[in-house]
């Protein structure tokens, strides 16, 4: 609860306790109880939004799971040289849930920060790009709502059969992750190799206070045709914060 609300339920309280307490003892007269219930009532069309805040509001909730419906495994199609070319990918994709009771409107999920483990400790990779992810399916940067108890789906990225790598950014024959971010920068910082990282995620909306959630991730160096070998074994997941 932050400092507004905190000071708008003293001061109700505090003004319709003594008038309460007041009346019913006979220390005040009718023309003072009236104006402290003015006043309570004064407060409570001022506060009004902040106090049904407290009780009617969007609650937003990121995991990143990697098993089905939320990951799995799909057939991506390309271009190239004037061609259709299809091959398999997995894709890993972000559940954000509203468990509050009303609507989270215009809600955006941003890929903030990447640390990678180096020896025994975590460090900050400062030319990382931040940039936003797409919601799955629509592509979409900013999703209009999420209504109560509904979840939309985030693409965190996708990993190509890497004999394929090669036509989205990597190197071919090598296993890597395609970020799937609002723009693919020419730093490169899209594509993820394999190794241990821990990923912070940021998800916001107009009428909620944003969720920062940072997990850890051990890419491994392994591809298969297998899901669930793939998704259980090849990329694990484990929730930081």
């Amino acid at each position: 609860m932050n400092r507004n609300k905190i000071i708008f339920i003293t001061v109700l309280l505090i003004c319709v306790g003594s008038v309460v307490l007041a009346s019913h003892f006979e220390y005040l007269d009718a023309t003072l109880a009236a104006a402290l219930i003015a006043l309570s009532i004064g407060l409570l069309g001022v506060f009004q939004k902040i106090l049904l805040s407290i009780f009617i509001h969007p609650e937003l909730k990121v995991e990143l799971r990697t098993y089905p419906p939320d990951s799995h495994k799909t057939t991506l199609t390309v271009t190239a040289n004037n061609a259709q070319i299809a091959f398999d990918t997995y894709y890993y994709r972000l559940n954000v849930e509203n468990k509050g009771n009303v609507r989270a409107e215009n809600v955006e999920v941003f890929l903030m920060e990447k640390s990678e483990m180096i020896g025994n400790n975590f460090v900050k990779n400062n030319s990382f790009l931040p940039l936003n992810l797409r919601w799955s399916h629509s592509g979409e940067i900013t999703k209009k709502s999420i209504a109560p108890n509904l979840f939309k789906n985030c693409d965190f990225g996708h990993i190509n059969d890497p004999h394929y790598s090669h036509y989205q950014g990597g190197t071919r024959g090598n296993v890597c992750m395609v970020f799937d971010t609002e723009v693919l920068p020419n730093t490169g910082s899209f594509i993820l190799i394999p190794g241990v990282y821990r990923f912070k995620v940021v998800v916001s909306a107009d009428n909620v206070q944003s969720v920062i959630k940072t997990f850890e991730i051990d890419f491994k160096h392994s591809w298969t045709s297998n899901q669930n070998t793939m998704l259980t074994n090849n990329f694990l997941v484990k929730n930081v914060s």
